[in-house]
C-alpha cells in the first residue's frame, strides 16, 4: 500500500477519513503525520506519498498540473470536498486507495439512482 501523508491528525476531517477506511476493515499506513498543509503538498509533489486534503487548498496546485486530484466524499454528512492527492507522473491506477475510492463512489452512485 501507499505510505499515506497525515494533514492534521487531530481534526475531524482526518477522523472522518480513518472511519471510512476503519468500516473497509483498512488501516491506513501514515508514514508521517504533519500539521501544515502546505508541508502535506511538498511531500506528494516530491512522492512520499499520497494525502488526503480539503479541496480548497489545492485549486491553484491542480491548475497548475502539479498535484492530480480523486474526489473522496467519506460521508454523506460531509458538506466539504476532499481530495486523495498523489503526484501528476504517477499512474493512478497503480494507487490501491484509488480503487477502493472508485468502488465507493460507484456504490453511492448506484445507491442514489
Amino acid at each position: 500500500m501507499e505510505r499515506v501523508i497525515c494533514y492534521d491528525p487531530h481534526s475531524c476531517f482526518w477522523r472522518e477519513i480513518e472511519e471510512y477506511f476503519a468500516g473497509k476493515g483498512v488501516r491506513l499506513p501514515v508514514a508521517v503525520e504533519i500539521d501544515s498543509l502546505e508541508s502535506s503538498k511538498i511531500m506528494v509533489m516530491q512522492n512520499r506519498g499520497i494525502a488526503f486534503m480539503p479541496c480548497l487548498s489545492l485549486e491553484e496546485d491542480i491548475s497548475q498540473h502539479r498535484i492530480c486530484p480523486v474526489n473522496f466524499f467519506p460521508s454523506p454528512n460531509v458538506e466539504r470536498g476532499i481530495y486523495l492527492s498523489y503526484r501528476k507522473n504517477i499512474n493512478p491506477r497503480k494507487l490501491t486507495y484509488v480503487d477502493m475510492l472508485n468502488d465507493y463512489l460507484a456504490a453511492k452512485q448506484k445507491k442514489n439512482e
